[in-house]
């Protein structure tokens, strides 16, 4: 009998301590498309990707990021019209300094963005993300939907960002969170 009970509790703690989670973290998006995984810093991070993009090449960063300065990995699909970018940021950050940060690049993207959707911050496989997330006008007239995330890693901002042309957007804004979902540092 005594079994029983025992039994009964755990169940019963487990049942309350799933219940007790928020959505953010019992709740991993699954996407439209198949994914791939990637190793990346001699393989220290892994994420997974859309199977079918490819690395970009390094003529086509020059035309994306003409500024200059892009991020070290970006996953492409064949027209270049949705991206995921992965970059390990050499600048100092550490958990407390992400929700600051949240707000900062909020102030930041929110006046230029043509339609704000989101901000805040969530945890991904045990770390503390911020994200921001919103749509802008391109100088050529496209409208692209951007989900910008962060976290401290090794002292440093990892930052990852996922973009889309918007009439491409119902069909990929699930896979966009399923890729940060999939990070592990």
């Amino acid at each position: 009998m005594k079994r029983i009970g025992l039994v009964v509790l755990v169940g019963l703690a487990l049942v309350a301590a799933a219940c007790g989670k928020t959505e953010k973290e019992t709740q991993v998006p699954k996407g439209n498309y198949e994914l791939k995984e990637v190793k990346l810093y001699s393989d220290k991070v892994t994420v997974s990707v859309p199977k079918d993009f490819e690395l970009m090449t390094d003529e086509m960063k020059q035309v994306k990021y003409p500024a200059g300065n892009p991020p070290e990995f970006v996953y492409t699909d064949a027209e270049g019209t949705v991206n995921v970018a992965i970059n390990v940021v050499d600048n100092p950050l550490t958990e407390k300094d992400i929700e600051p940060l949240v707000e900062q690049m909020k102030s930041m993207y929110k006046a230029a963005a043509s339609e704000w959707i989101d901000s805040g911050k969530l945890e991904v496989n045990k770390k503390t993300y911020g994200f921001v997330e919103f749509k802008i006008k391109t100088p050529d007239g496209a409208e692209v939907y951007n989900y910008i995330y962060f976290t401290d890693y090794d002292g440093k901002m990892f930052m990852g960002t996922f973009n889309s042309v918007t009439e491409k957007l119902d069909d990929w804004k699930p896979t966009a969170k399923e890729v940060l979902y999939s990070i592990k540092l």
